[in-house]
């Protein structure tokens, strides 16, 4: 009976426990938001909503992370990114010398583009008809930096008219205070026709908006964003694709004139002619919000069409058929991203390029469909023993690059490059029969052996048929010597 009631109490406490145990487990990650709709709403007083909320929440459920919200205007929190004070930055459009000074996913979140509204009655439908005019500008967006450069190209410059958020651009031209101004077209796609505002035909500066994280922190939030939106984007009916379809769509806007008020204070003998007017006023609306349903409806089907082509043609252009990893594309998209947030820095990384042994043996053995399953199994094991900053790519045939960022030394690579054979040392089974693989392997290092993408592959290439020529299942740097 002592022993039972001892039990109790001991079971009771390790369960209030518990709680605290799992409160560990989780990851704090402190996130910047500005209001940006409808990639990111971030009124006072109101959780943050928007396409970047939907993805990061969808992430942080999988990952076991405590998402804390920090609102604040964008050009703030640029700074608190740069000084490490939060430690994600949700809808940030990529630049050449933002990726010099944070990390960004590698995955886009969405594409976008620089639009110029106009007052109702202004002439302005090209670039220089901005030629001396008030154009309102957001602080702090790339889309104001690339507007003010090309009207200075095109000897069209105007006066700017800054100002902290997209809608208060549109503010600023309703309320005549500008005579244009600019905004990116996933915002204008839902607010625009809220405001009495004219689009032209001017349009520029194409970009895409990120997710990005302080430049010296971890990249393993970087990483597990990247890994979770290249699976969302390859299934058209994800969460991203409800998300765009969710928050893309423009909603109908119903205004009622301001003088209908005083027409129904009207009585007596102008009932009848207040209920008259009152009908057709209905009548309009009723017409306007049919319209306005219309095109929302268009505007869904359009994204849905063209979100589903893109993520087609991305898993085409990018992506490996069989292996599902980045195809040569995408592996020079990732080195390229990666070396030119590297520069001004002391960083080094490696490029392992590696070679199946005896594959053309197995293909010409046992049929290619063996030999397309056998890759399929290599690309798993090789994926399995790198890094979670590491980048693994399929060449083309019989041939897979691996990027190993952040080393100190060749040191670094090397045991890299180890676990690599030693993750084909252990047999493959292809249905009844038991493979035995290994590969070559070169190493080129960066900046050491060369600061250019294409001489640094040509130097690890070199390295793997050294490799290869000295029996295979093993790996090498390379030397001049051997060029």
């Amino acid at each position: 009976m002592v022993f039972r009631i001892f039990l109790q109490v001991w079971l009771f406490w390790l369960a209030s426990l518990s709680p605290a145990w799992a409160a560990q487990d989780s990851v704090p990650v402190r996130v910047g938001v500005f209001d940006n709709s409808p990639i990111v709403t971030a009124a006072p007083g109101t959780p943050p909503q928007g396409i970047a909320i939907d993805m990061i929440r969808w992430v942080a459920e999988r990952e076991g992370w405590q998402l804390t919200y920090v609102p604040d205007s964008f050009d703030k929190l640029v700074a608190r990114l740069e000084r490490g004070e939060i430690d994600l930055l949700v809808g940030i459009a990529y630049s050449g010398e933002r990726a010099r000074r944070f990390q960004f996913s590698r995955q886009s979140l969405i594409g976008n583009w620089g639009m110029v509204f106009r007052q109702a009655d202004a002439r302005i439908d090209s670039l220089p008809d901005l030629k001396g005019k008030r154009v309102a500008l957001m602080r702090s967006s790339t889309h104001s930096q690339a507007l003010l450069e090309l009207a200075t190209q095109f000897d069209a410059s105007f006066t700017p008219v800054y100002v902290d958020t997209y809608q208060q651009v549109l503010d600023a031209i309703a309320e005549r205070r500008a005579d244009a101004g600019a905004v990116n077209r996933v915002f204008a796609a839902v607010h625009a026709h809220q405001t009495d505002v004219v689009v032209t035909g001017i349009v520029f500066n194409p970009i895409f908006v990120h997710f990005a994280a302080p430049k010296h922190a971890s990249p393993l939030l970087i990483d597990a964003i990247d890994r979770h939106l290249a699976a969302l984007k390859a299934d058209p009916k994800s969460a991203y694709y409800e998300s765009l379809r969710h928050w893309l769509e423009a909603a109908p806007a119903k205004q009622v004139p301001g003088w209908l008020p005083w027409v129904a204070v009207a009585a007596g003998s102008l009932l009848l002619l207040a209920l008259a007017i009152t009908g057709l006023l209905r009548h309009q609306v009723q017409r306007q919000t049919g319209e306005l349903q219309r095109r929302a409806d268009q505007l869904q089907s359009e994204i849905e069409q063209r979100e589903q082509a893109q993520a087609h043609l991305n898993q085409l252009a990018y992506f490996d058929g069989l292996t599902r990893l980045p195809n040569r594309e995408g592996f020079r998209i990732a080195l390229s991203q990666t070396l030119t947030g590297m520069q001004d820095t002391d960083e080094r990384l490696a490029l392992l390029f590696i070679d199946i042994d005896r594959l053309k043996n197995i293909n010409d053995g046992l049929g290619h469909g063996a030999g397309d399953l056998l890759l399929q199994q290599i690309a798993a094991r090789l994926q399995s023993v790198l890094r979670a900053h590491d980048h693994l790519s399929r060449f083309g045939g019989d041939e897979f690059v691996v990027i190993v960022s952040e080393i100190s030394a060749s040191s670094d690579a090397e045991l890299v490059a180890t676990r690599l054979l030693q993750s084909l040392a252990a047999p493959i089974n292809i249905g009844s029969t038991q493979i035995y693989t290994g590969a070559s392997i070169g190493i080129a290092l960066y900046p050491d052996d060369a600061n250019s993408i294409d001489t640094l592959l040509k130097h690890a290439d070199t390295a793997m048929y050294q490799a290869k020529e000295q029996g295979g299942n093993r790996y090498l740097f390379y030397h001049a010597q051997q060029t």
